[in-house]
């Protein structure tokens, strides 16, 4: 039961980022953003979906919980409700989020778009790797404490920690080669403050499908 809860986990955290990506690859040209990510970037993202994701899922520690939960049905489909509002609402916020910060005048002030669009679409990488990051937290539990049982899981802190890492080395040292240029330390932190906003809504999900279905959402 945990190992298929894990799949389900992985499965949510790789449609939803999926989603938020090729959503936004396909909307930013009209609106001015020819590339938002570049390739080497894009590969950096796939690495997290895809490989480190798993990883991180893969280590989710078993709860007697799990075992108060009817019998799975061999024909039960592997995305339930709970998991499709999940991709649907955080994909949709993502991509809902990174126009805003393209288009919202005090963003182009604040990030320099017109002077500076490297500058910019720094922050913009910055922003969308940090969400990823967040959501990977929103994935891995469906109770609201988002910090439940996340101890167990030692293999799930070790990737995000390294993620992180990695991410704020891109940002800093990764030069022409990834098109990012050092971002100042307050715009940093604001880059993930937006990023901090995922956890109010994967949270309103949550609430609202606890009082539906009252056992394991997964």
């Amino acid at each position: 039961r945990t190992i298929f809860k894990s799949i389900r986990k992985f499965i949510v955290f790789q449609l939803t980022m999926n989603l938020s990506a090729v959503g936004i690859l396909i909307i930013c040209p009209f609106i001015g953003v020819e590339t938002p990510v570049t390739v080497l970037q894009m590969l950096w993202i796939n690495m997290i979906m895809d490989t480190l994701g798993s990883l991180a899922f893969a280590g989710e520690f078993p709860l007697q919980d799990y075992m108060k939960e009817p019998p799975k049905k061999r024909s039960e489909n592997i995305l339930n409700g709970y998991m499709v509002t999940q991709i649907l609402a955080m994909g949709t916020y993502i991509i809902g989020l990174s126009l805003a910060f393209f288009l919202c005048p005090w963003a182009k002030e604040r990030f320099l778009y017109n002077s500076n669009p490297i500058y910019c679409l720094t922050a913009f990488f910055s922003l969308f790797i940090f969400l990823g990051i967040f959501n990977c937290y929103n994935v891995r539990t469906s109770r609201k404490n988002l910090f439940a049982g996340l101890g167990e899981n030692t293999a799930f802190m070790i990737i995000m920690t390294g993620i992180t890492v990695v991410q704020i080395t891109l940002l800093y040292c990764g030069g022409s080669l990834f098109r990012t240029t050092p971002l100042r330390t307050h715009d940093f932190f604001l880059t993930l403050l937006l990023a901090v906003t995922v956890f109010p809504v994967s949270l309103l999900v949550k609430i609202i499908f606890t009082k539906i279905k009252r056992n394991n959402l997964y």
